[in-house]
């Protein structure tokens, strides 16, 4: 964080613009996400009920085959352990600007399970 910092203030003491590095704090928040989403599935209770949810932005087709998919923890891990995962570089978007996320739900389990997806 520190050199994210240094960067910040040497451009604008070179009068450049810091508009290039707000992509490296946006790509950082993502990472969070994909933590938290990730540690949330790790340490739940294998029957309980996650629904993989798209965000606001464009989406590849591995995350549009899996929207709205209620699955248990226990199936999640199973895909997560194939790289499938929100924001994985696995899924056909690479990750990048990926908004979706698991969310647990009490919604009935999706009919015939997860859909089978290839990793990219």
């Amino acid at each position: 964080l520190q050199g994210f910092a240094d960067a910040i203030i040497n451009a604008r003491l070179d009068g450049q613009t810091v508009e290039p590095l707000l992509t490296r704090a946006e790509l950082w928040a993502n990472r969070y996400n994909d933590v938290r989403d990730r540690a949330r599935i790790a340490t739940a209770e294998g029957a309980e009920r996650y629904q993989w949810r798209v965000g606001n932005t464009e989406h590849c087709a591995t995350c549009l085959a899996l929207n709205g998919v209620v699955a248990t923890v226990k199936d999640w891990q199973a895909l997560e352990a194939r790289g499938i995962y929100p924001k994985s570089r696995s899924l056909e978007c690479n990750g990048y600007h990926c908004q979706c996320e698991r969310v647990k739900t009490d919604l009935p389990l999706t009919s015939g399970g997860i859909p089978f997806v290839a990793a990219a």
